[in-house]
């Protein structure tokens, strides 16, 4: 089962296995974004691995049309302590995504990310 198909409850907590974590791009907007608007959005290593490990599985679909998006957004690369490596995407409002080097996809809602400098989803 790839990691995008993975239920959430699926292991004994939610979210992924995160071995090691690099912030290549903090503070980023989405195209057509003023990237003035999202500069004060910036996450260390340790707030990414916290969205990355807490996260609950969600499915592309519900990422994508049925969650809050947002602008704002940091990025980077991992790598889980199975040996699998992807670059991963961490919005503003909780959401975001790990596309894997080997194609696999992983959509997730980290519900307790709701301190600055995320917003809270209601």
């Amino acid at each position: 089962m790839s990691a995008s198909q993975e239920p959430v409850g699926a292991s004994a907590r939610p979210g992924l296995d995160v071995d090691a974590i690099q912030v290549t791009e903090n503070g980023a907007a989405s195209p057509d974004v003023d990237p003035a608007e999202c500069r004060a959005f910036v996450l260390d290593e340790g707030m990414v691995r916290a969205a990355l490990e807490e996260g609950e599985s969600i499915g592309r679909d519900d990422y994508l049309h049925r969650l809050p998006w947002s602008p704002c957004l940091v990025r980077g690369r991992l790598v889980l302590t199975d040996g699998r490596q992807g670059t991963w995407t961490v919005r503003q409002y909780g959401t975001g995504s790990v596309l894997f080097d080997d194609g696999a996809e992983w959509f997730f809602w980290c519900r307790t990310c709701t301190s600055s400098p995320f917003v809270a989803v209601e």
